[in-house]
């Protein structure tokens, strides 16, 4: 429970000192809020264990936190190519006017 309470603190502080944008950081939110709920209320994970089969707990616990993580590096990767693709475009935009740019001037020439 102190970690979920020092995990929310931390990134409340980091969205005050605008180093992350709060669309970012809903996810993280929310998974905090969720192993609060868990924290409280450990009725809920054992009865997802025995729903999904596991046989223990904190194995529902562990793998929640690892699917979230595999859906949090998919997302970054999305947005990694996004822009990684609005980075070249831009670059040859910038490249296209330097050459028109260097065109002008030797005509001025």
């Amino acid at each position: 429970m102190m970690g979920c309470f020092f995990t929310y603190w931390y990134i409340l502080r980091k969205v005050k000192k605008s180093n992350v944008r709060i669309e970012d950081i809903i996810i993280w939110i929310i998974g905090v809020i969720i192993l609060f709920i868990f924290s409280i209320v450990p009725a809920i994970p054992f009865s997802l264990a025995n729903l999904l089969g596991f046989e223990s707990t904190v194995n529902i616990i562990f793998f929640l936190v690892i699917f979230f993580l595999f859906i949090m590096t998919f997302l970054l990767t999305i947005r990694l190519s996004q822009t990684q693709e609005k980075l070249k475009e831009l670059t040859h935009k910038i490249a296209i006017e330097n050459s028109q740019v260097q065109k002008e001037m030797e005509d001025i020439q």
